[in-house]
């Protein structure tokens, strides 16, 4: 992933995902839980490639303890339920996300052996794509491939639109809703 991010961006974007493939990831982040929360909700869209990107660079500001302003979107009310909700159920369940990814845990044989039409999404389906988000910039491609009904929207904000735009993707979700899944089977 990192090879391809590089060759895309020319830069990495998923060294995160090398902290989150090791069996020590959940217990740091717990014993780090405001940082890492801060971690997960950068200030500045490109925060991402600066503190998630390269690889080390998120477990270094992690077990640095280091903490970043909220972002203006995000309330101190949300921070904290987070950090709270993290303590109790702990970071062990979202990074074992990756791992699987990354160790191939997913049924690839069965994706394989599946008919070529199979492997095609044929209803609609909207694509969010966040201007400031580099990773879903890369998935867009593969997307467009396999998603015969693909509709994109752009938005001005980060990784997190449900947090930064909440109007903004309420109003493309219900579009979506009304002008693309209403006229399914017409």
């Amino acid at each position: 992933m990192n090879a391809m991010a590089e060759q895309h961006f020319g830069y990495s974007t998923f060294g995160y995902w090398k902290l989150c493939n090791t069996e020590e990831a959940g217990k740091l982040m717990d014993s780090h839980g405001e940082s890492t929360t801060s971690l997960a909700y950068p200030t500045k869209p490109d925060d991402l490639e600066t503190k998630l990107g390269p690889v080390g660079a998120a477990e270094v500001w992690i077990t640095s303890d280091k903490k970043s302003p909220w972002p203006i979107w995000l309330t101190i009310e949300e921070a904290t339920t987070h950090t709270k909700v993290m303590a109790k159920k702990g970071y062990t369940g979202p990074s074992n996300l990756y791992k699987s990814a990354i160790r191939g845990t997913s049924d690839l044989a069965l994706h394989a052996s599946l008919p070529e039409e199979r492997k095609h999404v044929n209803v609609p389906t909207l694509f969010i794509l966040d201007r400031a988000d580099l990773q879903k910039k890369m998935q867009i491609d593969g997307t467009a491939k396999r998603v015969k009904q693909l509709r994109i929207e752009d938005t001005d904000c980060g990784h997190w639109a449900q947090l930064e735009l909440p109007d903004r993707l309420n109003q493309l979700l219900e579009g979506f809703a009304e002008e693309d899944v209403g006229n399914v089977g017409q």
